[in-house]
Protein backbone atom coordinates (compact mmCIF):
# COMPACT_ATOMS: atom_id res chain seq x y z
CA UNK A 1 0.00 0.00 0.00
CA UNK A 2 1.38 3.27 -1.11
CA UNK A 3 1.01 5.76 1.96
CA UNK A 4 3.01 8.61 0.30
CA UNK A 5 5.30 9.36 3.02
CA UNK A 6 7.94 6.64 3.04
CA UNK A 7 11.52 7.44 4.13
CA UNK A 8 13.29 7.87 0.75
CA UNK A 9 16.39 5.44 1.89
CA UNK A 10 13.64 2.60 1.85
CA UNK A 11 12.22 3.25 -1.28
CA UNK A 12 15.46 3.31 -2.58
CA UNK A 13 16.58 -0.08 -0.91
CA UNK A 14 13.46 -1.49 -2.02
CA UNK A 15 13.53 -0.19 -5.73
CA UNK A 16 17.45 -1.67 -5.45
CA UNK A 17 16.64 -5.24 -3.73
CA UNK A 18 12.91 -5.81 -3.25
CA UNK A 19 11.84 -4.97 -6.79
CA UNK A 20 14.39 -7.32 -8.63
CA UNK A 21 14.35 -10.23 -6.85
CA UNK A 22 10.29 -10.25 -7.03
CA UNK A 23 10.86 -9.99 -10.69
CA UNK A 24 13.40 -12.62 -10.82
CA UNK A 25 10.78 -15.45 -8.59
CA UNK A 26 8.10 -13.83 -10.79
CA UNK A 27 6.21 -13.16 -7.80
CA UNK A 28 2.84 -11.38 -8.09
CA UNK A 29 3.07 -8.19 -6.65
CA UNK A 30 0.08 -5.84 -6.48
CA UNK A 31 1.02 -2.36 -5.53
CA UNK A 32 -2.54 -0.17 -3.92
CA UNK A 33 -3.28 3.32 -2.91
CA UNK A 34 -6.60 4.89 -1.41
CA UNK A 35 -8.66 7.55 -4.05
CA UNK A 36 -9.84 9.51 -0.84
CA UNK A 37 -10.79 10.26 2.78
CA UNK A 38 -14.16 8.21 2.15
CA UNK A 39 -14.23 4.87 1.42
CA UNK A 40 -16.94 5.56 -0.92
CA UNK A 41 -14.00 7.61 -3.11
CA UNK A 42 -12.23 3.62 -3.64
CA UNK A 43 -9.13 2.51 -4.42
CA UNK A 44 -6.45 2.19 -7.38
CA UNK A 45 -4.56 -0.39 -8.21
CA UNK A 46 -1.27 1.11 -9.18
CA UNK A 47 0.42 -1.95 -10.38
CA UNK A 48 -0.41 -5.66 -10.94
CA UNK A 49 2.42 -7.46 -12.18
CA UNK A 50 4.65 -10.60 -11.77
CA UNK A 51 7.49 -8.37 -13.35
CA UNK A 52 7.18 -5.02 -11.14
CA UNK A 53 9.95 -2.19 -12.14
CA UNK A 54 9.33 0.66 -9.21
CA UNK A 55 8.25 0.91 -6.42
CA UNK A 56 5.10 3.91 -6.72
CA UNK A 57 6.11 6.60 -3.77
CA UNK A 58 2.18 7.70 -3.85
CA UNK A 59 -0.89 7.38 -5.25
CA UNK A 60 -4.21 9.55 -6.08
CA UNK A 61 -4.47 10.30 -2.37
CA UNK A 62 -2.22 9.94 0.41
CA UNK A 63 -2.03 9.63 4.60
CA UNK A 64 -0.74 13.13 4.56
CA UNK A 65 -3.14 14.04 2.37
CA UNK A 66 -6.08 12.66 4.60
CA UNK A 67 -4.16 13.97 7.66
CA UNK A 68 -4.34 17.82 6.34
CA UNK A 69 -7.53 17.56 5.14
CA UNK A 70 -9.48 16.86 8.33
CA UNK A 71 -7.26 18.31 10.53
CA UNK A 72 -5.89 15.45 12.64
CA UNK A 73 -2.29 13.29 13.22
CA UNK A 74 -1.59 9.96 14.02
CA UNK A 75 -2.49 9.08 17.62
CA UNK A 76 -0.54 6.55 19.97
CA UNK A 77 -3.76 5.78 22.31
CA UNK A 78 -6.18 3.36 21.07
CA UNK A 79 -6.02 2.01 17.74
CA UNK A 80 -3.78 3.27 15.12
CA UNK A 81 -6.74 4.48 13.06
CA UNK A 82 -3.90 5.80 9.96
CA UNK A 83 -2.54 2.80 9.79
CA UNK A 84 -5.98 1.02 9.25
CA UNK A 85 -7.42 3.69 7.29
CA UNK A 86 -4.20 3.98 4.81
CA UNK A 87 -3.42 0.42 4.49
CA UNK A 88 -5.63 -2.11 6.04
CA UNK A 89 -8.62 -0.86 4.45
CA UNK A 90 -6.82 -1.05 1.26
CA UNK A 91 -5.16 -4.46 1.37
CA UNK A 92 -8.70 -5.99 3.12
CA UNK A 93 -10.49 -4.29 -0.20
CA UNK A 94 -8.41 -6.77 -2.15
CA UNK A 95 -8.24 -9.45 -0.31
CA UNK A 96 -11.96 -9.92 -0.28
CA UNK A 97 -11.79 -9.41 -4.08
CA UNK A 98 -9.72 -11.64 -4.65
CA UNK A 99 -10.35 -14.14 -2.53
CA UNK A 100 -13.81 -13.88 -2.00
CA UNK A 101 -14.47 -15.59 1.33
CA UNK A 102 -12.05 -18.29 -0.10
CA UNK A 103 -9.64 -19.79 2.68
CA UNK A 104 -5.95 -18.10 2.21
CA UNK A 105 -3.48 -17.43 4.74
CA UNK A 106 -2.05 -13.97 5.26
CA UNK A 107 1.72 -13.47 6.01
CA UNK A 108 2.48 -10.93 8.69
CA UNK A 109 5.92 -9.03 9.59
CA UNK A 110 5.37 -8.26 13.05
CA UNK A 111 8.62 -9.21 14.70
CA UNK A 112 9.45 -11.12 18.29
CA UNK A 113 8.82 -7.86 20.17
CA UNK A 114 5.51 -7.43 18.84
CA UNK A 115 3.64 -9.96 20.47
CA UNK A 116 0.74 -7.78 21.42
CA UNK A 117 0.01 -7.03 17.76
CA UNK A 118 -0.21 -10.42 16.90
CA UNK A 119 -3.14 -10.82 19.61
CA UNK A 120 -5.22 -7.49 18.23
CA UNK A 121 -4.91 -9.50 14.36
CA UNK A 122 -6.30 -12.13 15.83
CA UNK A 123 -8.93 -10.71 18.08
CA UNK A 124 -10.14 -7.90 15.18
CA UNK A 125 -9.53 -10.06 12.35
CA UNK A 126 -12.83 -10.30 11.10
CA UNK A 127 -12.52 -11.17 6.90
CA UNK A 128 -13.85 -14.51 6.41
CA UNK A 129 -11.85 -17.43 5.39
CA UNK A 130 -8.75 -15.69 6.19
CA UNK A 131 -5.95 -17.34 8.30
CA UNK A 132 -3.31 -14.59 9.81
CA UNK A 133 0.48 -16.16 10.39
CA UNK A 134 3.34 -15.07 12.14
CA UNK A 135 6.47 -16.24 11.36
CA UNK A 136 9.34 -13.71 13.00
CA UNK A 137 6.91 -14.31 15.72
CA UNK A 138 7.29 -17.95 15.83
CA UNK A 139 10.72 -18.06 15.36
CA UNK A 140 11.73 -15.57 17.89
CA UNK A 141 13.44 -13.03 16.13
CA UNK A 142 13.46 -9.13 16.81
CA UNK A 143 14.48 -6.45 15.07
CA UNK A 144 18.16 -6.84 15.86
CA UNK A 145 17.67 -10.29 13.92
CA UNK A 146 15.78 -9.33 10.95
CA UNK A 147 18.24 -6.05 10.70
CA UNK A 148 21.23 -9.13 10.64
CA UNK A 149 19.64 -10.84 8.06
CA UNK A 150 19.13 -8.29 6.02
CA UNK A 151 22.89 -7.33 6.14
CA UNK A 152 23.88 -10.84 5.65
CA UNK A 153 21.58 -11.36 2.72
CA UNK A 154 21.95 -7.91 0.56
CA UNK A 155 25.24 -6.14 2.54
CA UNK A 156 23.28 -3.08 3.63
CA UNK A 157 21.71 -2.11 6.67
CA UNK A 158 18.12 -1.68 6.22
CA UNK A 159 16.66 1.06 8.55
CA UNK A 160 12.90 0.83 9.85
CA UNK A 161 10.18 1.47 7.10
CA UNK A 162 7.43 3.58 8.32
CA UNK A 163 5.48 7.03 7.64
CA UNK A 164 8.49 10.31 8.21
CA UNK A 165 5.34 11.83 10.23
CA UNK A 166 4.47 8.67 12.64
CA UNK A 167 4.45 9.03 16.65
CA UNK A 168 4.68 5.56 16.99
CA UNK A 169 8.85 5.87 16.69
CA UNK A 170 8.68 7.86 19.47
CA UNK A 171 6.96 4.97 21.51
CA UNK A 172 8.19 1.67 20.50
CA UNK A 173 11.73 2.40 21.97
CA UNK A 174 13.22 3.71 18.60
CA UNK A 175 13.14 7.81 19.26
CA UNK A 176 17.25 8.03 18.74
CA UNK A 177 17.07 6.35 15.32
CA UNK A 178 14.18 8.39 14.53
CA UNK A 179 15.73 11.79 15.77
CA UNK A 180 18.95 10.86 13.78
CA UNK A 181 16.78 10.60 10.70
CA UNK A 182 15.68 13.34 10.86
CA UNK A 183 18.83 15.48 11.25
CA UNK A 184 19.93 13.84 8.09
CA UNK A 185 16.53 15.06 6.34
CA UNK A 186 15.45 18.45 7.95
CA UNK A 187 13.40 19.18 5.00
CA UNK A 188 11.06 15.97 6.47
CA UNK A 189 11.46 17.40 9.96
CA UNK A 190 10.24 20.65 9.21
CA UNK A 191 7.35 19.22 6.97
CA UNK A 192 6.28 17.00 10.07
CA UNK A 193 6.49 19.78 13.03
CA UNK A 194 4.40 21.60 10.63
CA UNK A 195 1.51 19.02 10.05
CA UNK A 196 1.45 18.91 13.68
CA UNK A 197 2.08 22.28 14.89
CA UNK A 198 -1.13 23.16 12.51
CA UNK A 199 -3.57 20.75 13.07
CA UNK A 200 -5.39 22.26 16.17
CA UNK A 201 -5.49 25.34 14.06
CA UNK A 202 -7.05 23.59 10.93
CA UNK A 203 -9.53 22.44 13.19
CA UNK A 204 -10.57 25.26 14.83
CA UNK A 205 -10.43 27.74 11.57
CA UNK A 206 -12.24 24.58 9.53
CA UNK A 207 -15.14 27.00 8.68
CA UNK A 208 -13.19 30.25 8.80
CA UNK A 209 -13.09 31.37 5.07
CA UNK A 210 -10.29 33.77 6.29
CA UNK A 211 -8.44 31.10 7.77
CA UNK A 212 -6.31 30.09 4.44
CA UNK A 213 -5.25 33.55 3.59
CA UNK A 214 -3.98 34.44 7.10
CA UNK A 215 -2.13 31.02 7.22
CA UNK A 216 -0.48 31.64 4.33
CA UNK A 217 0.44 34.94 5.40
CA UNK A 218 1.82 33.53 8.53
CA UNK A 219 4.11 31.18 6.92
CA UNK A 220 4.96 33.86 4.22
CA UNK A 221 6.62 36.22 6.88
CA UNK A 222 3.82 38.64 6.20
CA UNK A 223 2.41 37.90 9.76
CA UNK A 224 2.21 41.53 10.61
CA UNK A 225 -0.50 42.47 7.78
CA UNK A 226 -2.76 40.05 9.92
CA UNK A 227 -6.20 41.71 11.89
CA UNK A 228 -5.41 41.28 15.59
CA UNK A 229 -8.97 40.27 16.52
Amino acid sequence: MATGSEWPETRLLADEFMIPLLRENAVRFVHLARNGHLQSDGFTILDYSHHPEQLFARGPWTLWDDQESVGTVPQVAGTRKCSLGAKGDVGDWWLKHVFGGRPFRQIMGFNAGEEGRRLGDQVTSKMPGRTGEFPLIDWGWHRQQCEDYLMQRFGVHWPKSYCTFCCFSASMGALPAHMERMRCHPDIAGMAEELFATAPARVINKQDNNFEHDWDALVSGSAAQLPLA
